[in-house]
């Protein structure tokens, strides 16, 4: 448990420009890899569409910036050099998608994709004439990609079934290894239908929501699912597994930047604060906020945010020099003695609360964050709100999340306690729709 000196102060709100709207810019550039199998000709059970719909999903991602692997009605040996193909060149990506089409089966809790000219007569043969799904996954773990995404078209009935002894319908539930979502056309143990036009109808509405600007990786499964659900009255229920950490659009939002403080120079026009003794500089390449003794040190500025749009606050910080206890980082919505922040310390732990008339509700206590490893010297953070949501991420990389609740004010701005020295750098805000 942290021990923080919270010391009551009220700003003194000043006169400031007003700040301009600049031009949303451009995502940092990801680089995307996607295998896309799709398997219809089979001798026994053939199958409408699934080569249409790997074709057209494999249109989609290279048109949303994917490196793509195709194939179409594959054998085993080739759907296996194509799987180890589409592991290499997945090494150190930032995402790995892999689209499957077809035939599969589950036998005793594991999952198979049949293969075209699979010769397959007793569930003991499913092993050596399909391929595991495992395999799969065991590439892309092994390939290190920041973000892993499995779709499985994949849950037709098991044209097998009469030949085997368990004759369970659907596909087995797999847990996501870290950093992978794993997503089914229907749920475990169900099956789904082959679809009467081009696409099936999970490819339908996948293909629909794919380049939906903005829309979260997870939040994009989340309106196929109701799509599917609705046009089926509930008989088919896309289902996903996920350890996702990160934030993966498939196709940027529309973000506009509406604030940037990158510390070019002295005039900052910063509303700053303290309690006790201490300097606030522009040095050092960000904002230097340097603690001599015990207390509050606080920089604000006026960012006029429009709460009914999803927005974004983020900033880096350095921690120079100081106890490795006490917290540093981002205030926002800030008014007199009412704020909100979300602080670091240089111990690895962190925290958000809110403040009421200088009465503090810890809404996230301080805690080591479980999928973040260690914090480093400088270190990013980012405030997300996702509809009635805000996300915390530390170096991109999920922290927590609450319910969000209106701001008091308009002010943004830096933070730190007790003998410490920070350096706060390229603060943006960008807002979305």
């Amino acid at each position: 448990m942290k021990r923080l000196i919270l010391v009551s102060f009220i700003f003194v709100l000043i006169c400031a420009a007003a700040t301009h709207a600049q031009p949303g810019k451009a995502a940092k550039s990801e680089r995307r890899v996607a295998l896309v199998i799709g398997n219809s000709s089979y001798a026994s059970s053939p199958l409408k569409n699934p080569v249409n719909d790997a074709h057209d999903i494999g249109q989609a991602l290279r048109g949303l910036g994917f490196d793509v692997i195709d194939r179409e009605n594959v054998g085993q040996n080739d759907m296996k050099r194509a799987i180890r193909e589409f592991g290499s060149k997945t090494k150190n990506s930032d995402v790995a998608l892999f689209y499957y089409a077809g035939h599969a089966v589950q036998v005793n809790g594991e999952n198979y994709l049949i293969p075209v000219g699979a010769t397959i007569e007793k569930e003991e043969e499913v092993e050596y004439e399909s391929v595991d799904v495992g395999f799969v996954l065991a590439q892309m773990t092994n390939a290190g990609s920041k973000t892993n995404i499995v779709i499985l078209d994949a849950c037709r009935n098991d044209p097998f079934a009469r030949s085997f002894r368990s004759a369970t319908r659907g596909l087995a539930l797999m847990n996501a290894p870290g950093g992978t979502l794993i997503a089914y056309a229907t749920a475990p143990g169900s099956v789904a239908s082959d679809g009467n036009g081009r696409n099936g109808l999970y490819t339908q509405e996948l293909l629909q929501n794919l380049r939906t600007p903005g829309l979260d990786v997870e939040e994009v499964f989340k309106r196929v699912r109701i799509a599917v659900r609705e046009k089926t009255q509930g008989a088919q229920t896309p289902w996903e597994s996920s350890s996702l950490v990160g934030s993966f659009h498939f196709t940027q939002p529309n973000v506009q930047v509406i604030f940037e403080e990158h510390f070019d120079n002295n005039d900052r026009g910063w509303l700053q604060f303290s309690n006790n003794d201490g300097s606030f500089s522009v040095s050092d390449g960000g904002f230097v906020m340097d603690s001599k003794s015990t207390g509050w040190w606080v920089a604000t500025k006026p960012v006029a945010i429009n709460q009914q749009d999803d927005f974004k606050i983020e900033c880096s910080v350095t921690h120079v020099s100081g106890p490795n206890n006490f917290g540093f980082g981002l205030m926002w919505g800030v008014k007199d003695k009412s704020y909100n922040y979300f602080i670091i310390s240089a111990d690895g732990q962190f925290s958000v609360a809110r403040v009421t008339e200088g009465v503090t509700n810890r809404v996230v206590p301080w805690a080591i964050p479980n999928s973040i490893n260690r914090f480093s010297a400088t270190n990013k953070l980012t405030i997300e709100k996702k509809g009635n949501e805000l996300h915390f991420f530390v170096n991109d990389t999920f922290a927590a999340k609450i319910e969000f609740q209106p701001f008091f004010g308009d002010r943004v701005g830096f933070v730190l306690w007790n003998k410490q020295k920070i350096i706060f750098d390229d603060l943006v805000v960008t807002t979305q729709r």
